[in-house]
């Protein structure tokens, strides 16, 4: 694919597809260089600037990543509400990768207002306002919209699980983490630590710490795994 840009450089299609490519392995770097050559010839593009802004946001270029993505908004079509939606999505990612929290749930709604059935959106705006502890119901209410659309969505159910496990209502939380572990052939650190937890609040301890081991080997550093693995019981942080 860099051959085929390198021979016909207008080919906007091309970058896109070599922006891609190289976001699906993880080669970041790459995929910023090939962005910024693409922009070069064609700065117009919202969806190469979507892209790039995408990319600076994976290596915590979080402010060239804003630009970019600010960009993307400029040149969007106002009238496609779900491409306006999406750019507005990313915008909130990058800020709440930021530690800006408060402009990312501001994006958040605006792209939920925009597209009410962005799942992404809907799923990441949950989630966060799960993680921070706040407006819990109003959580549950997005991601329920997400489970009844993608009922086999690992991330979507874990979600879920994790809401009802801040409202302590931990016997739903446990059949969501099941459902979420049934339906991800390769479960993340992130999800054997929930299902850890969950299981511990339903007086499950010996499974949790199984769910915490393996979330372990997963991220060997986590020093809250450590302890929760060393000590055998929950902690909040």
């Amino acid at each position: 694919m860099s051959y085929a840009v390198d021979i016909d450089p207008a080919s906007e299609e091309r970058w896109r597809t070599l922006m891609s490519l190289y976001l699906q392995d993880n080669e970041f770097k790459q995929a910023i260089k090939a962005g910024e050559n693409a922009v070069h010839y064609h700065p117009e593009s919202p969806v190469i600037n979507l892209v790039l802004g995408s990319a600076y946001t994976q290596l915590k270029e979080y402010d060239k990543g804003l630009s970019a993505l600010t960009r993307a908004l400029e040149l969007t079509d106002s009238a496609d509400y779900e491409a306006v939606s999406q750019v507005l999505s990313s915008i909130g990612d990058t800020y709440y990768a930021k530690g800006v929290t408060d402009s990312a749930f501001v994006y958040y709604d605006r792209a939920i207002k925009t597209n009410p059935e962005n799942l992404l959106a809907l799923n990441n705006c949950a989630y966060y306002l799960a993680e921070a502890g706040k407006d819990l119901d109003k959580a549950e209410q997005m991601s329920a919209i997400t489970v009844k659309q993608q009922p086999d969505n690992s991330t979507s159910l874990d979600t879920y699980a994790w809401i009802m496990f801040k409202k302590k209502d931990y016997v739903e939380a446990m059949a969501y983490i099941d459902k979420a572990l049934e339906n991800s052939e390769e479960p993340s650190e992130e999800l054997y630590h929930h299902a850890g937890d969950i299981y511990f609040m339903n007086a499950e301890p010996a499974i949790a710490l199984d769910f915490w081991e393996k979330a372990l080997a997963l991220d060997p550093q986590n020093e809250l795994l450590k302890k929760k693995v060393k000590h055998k019981t929950y902690f909040f942080e």
